[in-house]
């Protein structure tokens, strides 16, 4: 029987490539973002995930100018997370966003949002 403990564990991943240039496909950083966002959730086999997510944190990249792109991908997704952020333009943005969601999440600070189910 498990403790209860706050261990951060990785469910879900989700990546997109796009080729745009060799296929001539115009697909924004947003729609990457979105598909990412819905392989990730295919790869967790929980259908329901979005409705339990408490925080979406978005990388700024530099080729695209996107105000506010949590914004869109909540509305995009349908989610209503409490926390929504994006970060500045940095090559480490991606492991500091998930080094620090999961010291908040062995610190207490974030829901355990998921139960039933396969886990």
């Amino acid at each position: 029987m498990l403790k209860n403990c706050n261990h951060p564990v990785i469910i879900g991943v989700g990546q997109v490539t796009h080729r745009g240039k060799i296929i001539g496909d115009g697909l924004s950083a947003l729609d990457m973002a979105y598909r990412a966002i819905q392989a990730c959730v295919a790869d967790t086999g929980r259908e329901d995930l979005l409705r339990h997510i408490d925080s979406l944190s978005v990388v700024n990249i530099s080729v695209e100018y996107m105000k506010h792109p949590e914004e869109s991908l909540c509305r995009m997704l349908g989610m209503n997370p409490a926390v929504r952020e994006q970060t500045g333009v940095s090559g480490t943005s991606p492991q500091w966003l998930v080094s620090r969601a999961a010291d908040k999440i062995a610190a207490g600070g974030r829901r355990r949002p998921l139960s039933g189910g396969n886990r």
